[in-house]
């Protein structure tokens, strides 16, 4: 990670602002009615995922997030789309949440502390 920490040190980068300017920059496009394709550099596509994403049963869904686990489904957001919201719509109130939530978790102190 380099100069990239969960600390405050002098000379550092704090890992948490990063994810909170993802999810915050999200949140904004997303509030200008432009639909947000955000995507993690692990995630491989071997075909147009827009060729799913458009077509039926996915083109009625406002979010849509990549799952993880078989036997205990979660959430991972290292695949998020959120298309066609308007204000107001439950899916951009989830990604403004993120976002709220993430900067509220920065506010607190200590600073959160990377274990190795």
């Amino acid at each position: 990670f380099g100069n990239y920490k969960l600390d405050k040190s002098p000379g550092t980068v704090n890992l948490v602002l990063l994810w909170w300017q993802r999810w915050h920059i999200a949140a904004k496009i997303g509030e200008l009615g432009y639909n947000v394709f955000v995507v993690d550099t692990d995630v491989v596509f071997f075909s147009d995922p827009y060729l799913h994403l458009k077509s039926p049963p996915l083109d009625r869904h406002n979010l849509i997030v990549q799952t993880e686990g078989a036997l205990f489904p979660s959430v991972n957001v290292g695949m998020v789309y959120l298309q066609n919201v308007v204000q107001g719509n439950a899916a951009l109130w989830v990604i403004q949440e993120v976002a709220d939530r993430i900067m509220r978790r920065l506010a607190m102190e200590p600073a959160p502390v990377c274990r190795d």
